[in-house]
C-alpha cells in the first residue's frame, strides 16, 4: 500500500474519531428510571392504572375467556371441536392447553399490575387523599375481579399481593385457599365500593360503583358454596344487589324488563288470527 493511501485512510480514521468525541447528547433513557420515581407522579401512576385493564382483552375481546367460562355447559358448544377438553373434559384439557395459558397469564398479569398501583400508590405526589384513593380504588376493583375469575377456573392457587417489583421472581409459590382467596377479594371490593365514583366522570370504561356493587354482589353469592357463614354471604349478596336494583337512576343502572302488556296482546292477536 503506497504513503499516499496510509496517510488518506489514517487522516480520515482521525476526522471520525474527532467528530465523534465533540459530539455531545443529552440523552435520557426512561427504562433506566427506578418504580418509586416513575410511579412517584400522577403521569407515571396513571399511566399503571391503565396497564392494570389490559387483561381484560384477554378474557373479553378473545375467545380464550367464553371457552373457559361457558363452553361444554347447557349455554354453548362447538361440536366440530372435541379436541379442546372444554367439550368433553377429557385429558387434553391441561395446563398445556392454549386457552387456559392465555387467561392464566391474563389475569395474573393484572393481579401483578394492581399489586403495584397498591403497593405504590401512597408515594403518588399531587392527589388529595380522595383523589388518591379514588384512583386506586380502579385497581383494587380489577384485582378482585382477577382472583375472582382465578378461584372460580382454577381453584385454591397462588394469591400474592406483593408486586414482582419487589417480591422478585417467586420460583416455588404455595397455594393459598379458597377462603383465603375471598377474603380478598370481598375487601378489594368493599374498597371499591366506598371509593369509586358513582358515575363516570370523564373517560368512558373506566369502573365506577356500579361495577364494583354487581361484583361485590356476584363474590358474595359464590363464597356461600365453600359451606361457611353461608346464610351470612347469601344475605350481604342481596343487599349488595339491591342496592343497585333500588338506586338505578344514582349509578346510571337499570333492570331489563320485557312488555309483558305487548307480548300478551301479540298472543291474543296470534290465537285470533289463527282461530280464523
Amino acid at each position: 500500500m503506497s504513503i499516499k493511501k496510509i496517510t488518506y485512510k489514517l487522516s480520515f480514521a482521525l476526522i471520525l474519531a474527532g467528530g465523534m468525541t465533540s459530539c455531545s447528547l443529552d440523552e435520557w433513557n426512561p427504562s433506566t428510571v427506578d418504580v418509586e420515581t416513575a410511579y412517584k407522579y400522577k403521569d407515571g401512576f396513571e399511566s399503571l392504572i391503565n396497564y392494570c385493564y389490559d387483561g381484560l382483552y384477554y378474557f373479553y375481546g378473545k375467545v380464550d375467556g367464553i371457552g373457559a367460562m361457558e363452553m361444554g355447559t347447557d349455554l354453548w358448544t362447538n361440536v366440530g371441536n372435541t379436541e379442546s377438553g372444554f367439550i368433553l373434559y377429557n385429558s387434553n384439557m391441561n395446563a398445556q392447553l392454549g386457552t387456559l395459558n392465555t387467561i392464566w397469564n391474563g389475569l395474573y398479569s393484572t393481579v401483578n399490575y394492581c399489586n403495584t398501583a397498591v403497593h405504590y400508590a401512597t408515594l403518588v405526589q399531587g392527589y388529595t387523599d380522595a383523589e388518591r384513593n379514588q384512583k386506586v380504588a380502579e385497581a383494587y376493583f380489577l384485582r378482585g375481579w382477577a382472583n375472582w375469575h382465578l378461584v372460580e377456573q382454577f381453584g385454591g392457587v397462588a394469591l400474592t399481593t406483593i408486586p414482582s417489583s419487589v417480591s422478585g421472581v417467586i420460583s416455588s409459590p404455595t397455594r393459598s385457599s379458597e377462603e383465603q382467596f375471598y377474603d380478598l377479594i370481598i375487601e378489594d371490593l368493599k374498597f371499591a365500593v366506598a371509593n369509586l365514583p358513582d358515575k363516570p366522570a370523564g373517560e368512558r370504561g373506566r369502573v365506577t360503583k356500579k361495577a364494583a356493587y354487581a361484583m361485590l354482589a356476584k363474590a358474595y353469592l359464590q363464597r356461600t358454596r365453600l359451606g361457611e357463614n353461608t346464610q351470612e354471604y347469601a344475605k350481604l349478596a342481596l343487599e349488595a344487589a339491591e342496592e343497585l336494583i333500588n338506586n338505578g337512576a344514582k349509578y346510571g343502572v337499570a333492570l331489563y324488563e320485557s312488555d309483558n302488556n305487548t307480548r300478551s296482546e301479540e298472543r291474543r292477536v296470534g290465537k285470533e288470527c289463527w282461530c280464523s
